[in-house]
């Protein structure tokens, strides 16, 4: 009985080892048997000791059972917080990507957005014999809007101008912002004539742009220039 018992609080011991508690209690059953059956110093056990201490053996067992299948789910709820947490780095990432190569006051592609679509056109380009057109715009008389108006006014004449831009071309062009008052539109797999008729286009549209602003209506004035790939 001391023996069985000393095995048992062996294996409750060495709970956090699964394979050796398992074996300790084990074990302790198989002596809560025998001990019974051959008696030590002559000392023979109540008839009762075989199933108390079989018993005993039997539910630290499936205890230790149970315990393994709790750490098991934990580390199963562990490992799917830790995939949850790199997809919302990678999701957090992609975002800050972005937000680096957008301009904030128009939405449109900053120089370094722009500048990566651009290369990535004109080495289409190369590789399928393609050709493209690329527009600048520079807005004429922007300096006196913002001494005269002010800034703020300046900033709804870059948003009015980039919206028109935007919804003038085609969803495969891409428009970007340099800086200041300054635009740039890409023109993928487009002739010299397709991309001057649409120069032309854009050229009317906005030198015939007025934004109203407190009461007064500021005529926006551009210049375009073009540059085939």
């Amino acid at each position: 009985i001391m023996a069985s018992a000393l095995l048992i609080t062996s294996g409750i011991v060495f709970l956090p080892l699964r394979a050796g508690a398992t074996l300790f209690l084990g074990f302790a059953g198989f002596a809560s048997i025998a001990i019974p059956v051959f008696p030590v110093s002559g000392i023979v056990p109540a008839p009762f000791g075989p199933y108390f201490f079989g018993l005993l053996a039997c539910t630290g067992t499936v205890a230790i059972k149970l315990r393994n299948d709790r750490l098991k789910d934990s580390n199963f709820i562990l490992t799917l917080k830790s995939r949850e947490a790199q997809e919302e780095l990678l999701a957090l990432n992609r975002r800050l990507e972005t937000l680096s190569n957008v301009d904030p006051l128009t939405a449109l592609l900053n120089r370094r957005g722009f500048h990566s679509e651009l290369r990535r056109a004109v080495s289409a380009a190369g590789r399928y014999d393609e050709r493209g057109v690329l527009i600048y715009v520079g807005l004429d008389g922007f300096k006196p809007i913002n001494d005269v108006y002010g800034q703020a006014a300046g900033d709804e004449v870059l948003r009015r101008v980039a919206g028109t831009l935007r919804d003038r071309v085609r969803t495969t062009d891409t428009v970007g912002r340099m800086g200041g008052d300054e635009f740039c539109i890409l023109l993928p797999r487009t002739s010299w004539k397709d991309g001057l008729a649409r120069a032309e286009d854009l050229d009317r549209t906005l030198n015939n742009i007025y934004v109203g602003w407190r009461d007064r209506m500021i005529a926006v004035r551009a210049s375009l220039g073009l540059h085939a790939y």
